[in-house]
């Protein structure tokens, strides 16, 4: 394992960065379960694999977002799980504004947003 986050989105993934039996860097998710559920309420959910190749690196992404957004202050970038898709969450500041952004892990497209005045 080389790193690990906690991403909150409609659900909650820890996501792992690691390398599989050959050294091929993968993510994996792992759901965490619904608090407000007993677990035996609770079917076992599924852990979640892709290999680091097939999309953006943590780099690429910073990069592709801070040439669009100018007088950004860049908070936190995690990997996770949204809607059944990897995706990357950038959180930033600009403008007062608290800003939460996913762009898809294999093609960078902007996939969401949200923000708030602070």
């Amino acid at each position: 394992m080389e790193s690990a986050s906690l991403f909150n989105g409609r659900n909650s993934f820890v996501s792992i960065k690691g390398k599989d039996e050959e050294s091929k860097p993968l993510f994996a998710f792992i759901p965490q379960l619904n608090q407000k559920q007993n677990e035996s309420d609770q079917k076992q959910p599924e852990t979640h694999y892709v290999y680091a190749d097939q999309g953006f690196t943590k780099d690429e992404i910073i990069k592709q977002w801070g040439s669009n957004c100018q007088n950004c202050d860049l908070d936190e970038v995690t990997i996770g799980m949204l809607n059944n898709r990897v995706v990357w969450e950038i959180i930033y500041e600009r403008d007062n504004r608290l800003i939460f952004q996913t762009y898809r892990f294999d093609t960078g497209e902007l996939y969401d947003s949200i923000s708030f005045n602070q």
